[in-house]
């Protein structure tokens, strides 16, 4: 089975601090995400979610919920 691009914890982390910086005195005014394939994201990496340990994917996920206000665009 192919993932399509599923976000396990790792993505998640490296996805969160990409977004602190940028945030963080960027003069830039957007940023675009891209995924591979024939899909743009999936969703949570079920398999991954699954080995966690406790709230580590609530933690990771979290963060990165709601940056983007729905009214942006």
């Amino acid at each position: 089975m192919v993932k399509k691009n599923a976000v396990d914890h790792m993505t998640a982390k490296a996805l969160y601090e990409a977004i602190l910086v940028f945030e963080d005195g960027s003069k830039q005014k957007a940023c675009v995400l891209t995924g591979a394939g024939g899909s743009f994201c999936a969703g949570a990496d079920l398999q991954s979610v699954a080995q966690a340990n406790d709230d580590t994917p609530r933690d990771n996920l979290q963060p990165i919920n709601g940056r983007v206000p729905p009214d942006s665009f």
